[in-house]
């Protein structure tokens, strides 16, 4: 095999990422992308490595019978979703399958656990981030072309929840009626970046960030004010501020241009405040089946044992862990003051709970927490890196009695269980979420004891 060869294959299973797995004519794997199991296609083979090869599907000969037609018209353009085009069984089949390969070697006694999902996998995402950029009108606003940072011009998506939509075309309208201007990634002029949306899917609350260049815009206070006046459902408009020349969304300062900056949501019968700009699961629906599953771990154990949540964002996991278990003692540590902020307030929910958070990276505050050896459950919600050195090093330490780790990405997950059982800890429970339809991520929650 080498490349340039036309070769008709047949798609087997999904692989973590956006191909199907193929095999040559002399078994070797062969990575496709946009092919559905079972598919029989014309491929034309890009790259050829020591055990696997990269192909480009030329025609699809005959669909497997999990090909399904995408709703989204930019599907296969825009590089927000990968697997649109798999029907919503055969996606879930293949996120416990995933997650199950990357966990094999520790689920020898305890199997994993089916998927948990709810919805018909459309509309869930609560949070709309659209880039802007320098065009005719001020601006062009849509999504990145898959691979690039070109602009895909849509006004809807299939798996965002439709309020958002309906703000951000108000908000463009009078962002564009005002003469706003696009940002341009050469030059580094214009004064829009990003259009920034939250939901609060359980309350309906809405809330609006401008990213902009540091250059000023007298028009943005009264553009707050008519978009708050013609959607009453945003609480809430800010302005964050972002003069590096970066692909890294939000800046370091925020300022309020009308309203409040947080929104109220509502999870498992909790209603949590979030600040804008800080982290909160994407789906709602799926995060109350997450909650649910942490509950039951917690409350399994011994009642008044203290709870320690890190990357703990708005507090959500760790109060809810705490008021199922009768927790003493809450504390949380999270990178955002704004997300301790909100956790603060939002501890207040579990009277009789004694709580604190601190800002800062775990790897730095966990060393130097005094009492950190007096929490009976520990709990990490990591980004996509998983646990760097130094964190896991110091959750190693711990002498907390069980461990429950949330996770978006089943390889840098295994790679941490595998630290974590070598440390002495064991996988007890481990169960997949499907948090992302449509797309190959997969989130999943593990409880190990010592």
């Amino acid at each position: 095999m080498k490349p340039g060869d036309k070769l008709e294959l047949i798609a087997g299973d999904l692989a973590y990422g956006a191909a199907a797995v193929c095999r040559g004519p002399d078994g070797m794997v062969v990575f496709v992308p946009g092919l559905a199991p079972g598919d029989r296609a014309l491929v034309v083979i890009e790259r050829v490595r020591s055990n696997h090869a990269n192909g480009r599907t030329l025609e699809i000969r005959a669909p497997g019978p999990d090909r399904v037609t995408a709703p989204c018209p930019a599907y296969g353009t825009c590089g927000g979703c990968q697997w649109m085009h798999v029907s919503l069984a055969a996606q879930r089949s293949a996120r416990e399958r995933i997650v199950g390969r990357f966990l094999e070697g520790f689920m020898a006694v305890n199997p994993l656990g089916p998927i948990r999902f709810a919805g018909d996998g459309w509309a869930y995402r609560n949070r709309l981030i659209l880039p802007v950029r320098a065009g005719s009108g001020g601006f062009r606003a849509g999504f990145y072309r898959a691979g690039s940072h070109d602009i895909v011009g849509i006004e809807s998506c299939a798996v965002q929840r439709p309020e958002l939509w309906e703000a951000a075309r108000t908000a463009l309208e009078l962002l564009r009626s005002a003469g706003a201007s696009g940002y341009d990634e050469g030059t580094g002029a214009g004064w829009l970046r990003h259009l920034y949306i939250r939901l609060g899917a359980g309350t309906g609350e809405l809330g609006v960030v401008l990213v902009t260049t540091d250059t000023e815009f007298p028009q943005s206070t009264a553009f707050a004010r008519e978009l708050m006046n013609r959607l009453p459902k945003v609480v809430g408009v800010l302005r964050n501020v972002n003069a590096a020349r970066t692909n890294v969304i939000l800046g370091p300062r925020t300022s309020t241009l009308a309203g409040r900056g947080w929104i109220a949501e509502e999870i498992g019968g909790l209603r949590f405040r979030a600040s804008l700009p800080a982290f909160f699961q994407a789906n709602a629906e799926v995060t109350a089946l997450l909650v649910d599953q942490i509950r039951k771990w917690t409350a399994s154990g011994a009642r008044g044992g203290g709870v320690l949540d890190l990357y703990c964002g708005v507090g959500i996991l760790g109060i809810s862990a705490a008021a199922a278990a009768g927790a003493e003692r809450l504390a949380g540590v999270e990178e955002s003051d704004s997300a301790v902020a909100d956790a603060e307030a939002n501890a207040a929910l579990i009277p009789g709970t004694k709580s604190s958070f601190e800002a800062g990276c775990v790897e730095d505050v966990l060393p130097r927490m005094p009492d950190s050896g007096r929490f009976d459950t520990v709990i990490a919600d990591p980004p996509r890196k998983g646990l760097v050195p130094d964190a896991m090093k110091a959750v190693l330490r711990l002498p907390a009695r069980r461990f429950i780790c949330v996770s978006c990405d089943p390889a840098t997950l295994a790679r941490d269980l595998k630290l974590l059982v070598a440390g002495g800890w064991k996988v007890r429970e481990a169960v997949p979420f499907d948090m992302f339809p449509q797309t190959y991520h997969v989130e999943t929650a593990v409880l190990l004891e010592r």
